[in-house]
């Protein structure tokens, strides 16, 4: 007597053959959640520059974005006079501080600079790299014109154009700063994604 059909281990057989045939075709979660990580981190930046630029256009008053030295957080500042109401006009060279070190920027409780980002600073994800070109920035000072200057004067040189990248695994996002505040954002991603 013949038998028709397949038996229960033929069928397990090819299930499981399909089953990996399938997982090596499809990416992995790590790569699409480093993508996602990336590309948020990268707009957020994005975001904080262009909001820093249109306020200080809007007010009249200085602000400043600072990275931290050890890559980890920036700040959004507005200058003020102390008590929390915006100063107009140029910065007091008293405020400017030391140019040449980054620590003495990042104060997060410096009352003459306020956050003006939910929250005192945006802090980048542990998984996250970031990395600068051509060197960390000194900060970056937004003018009420709407240039972006290295100091708060009139006469401050306009900045060149600072890259920052994000890279995490696979995924990378580069962000160009210029000094009439247009951001261009470049992503790469991991290949086998499909982006």
């Amino acid at each position: 007597m013949k038998r028709s059909g397949y038996s229960i281990i033929e069928l397990l057989a090819v299930a499981v053959i399909v089953a990996a045939l399938v997982s090596a075709a499809l990416p992995s979660p790590d790569a699409f959640f480093s993508n996602q990580r990336v590309a948020a981190q990268g707009a957020t930046l994005t975001g904080d520059v262009r909001y820093a630029r249109s306020c200080a256009m809007e007010t009249q008053v200085y602000h400043r974005l600072v990275f931290s030295g050890d890559k980890t957080k920036w700040i959004v500042q507005r200058y003020s006079d102390g008590s929390g109401n915006e100063k107009t006009g140029e910065v007091d060279s008293s405020d400017i501080g030391n140019t040449t070190g980054l620590s003495h920027y990042y104060e997060e409780t410096n009352v003459k600079w306020q956050s003006v980002i939910d929250g005192a600073f945006r802090e980048i994800e542990p998984t996250i790299e970031l990395s600068f070109a051509p060197t960390t920035p000194r900060p970056i000072f937004f003018r009420p014109d709407g240039f972006l200057a290295d100091s708060p004067t009139f006469t401050g040189a306009p900045i060149g154009i600072t890259t920052a990248k994000f890279k995490s695994g696979p995924a990378e996002m580069q962000v160009d700063v210029t000094s009439a505040g247009a951001i261009e954002s470049v992503e790469w991603f991991d290949e086998n994604y499909g982006y």
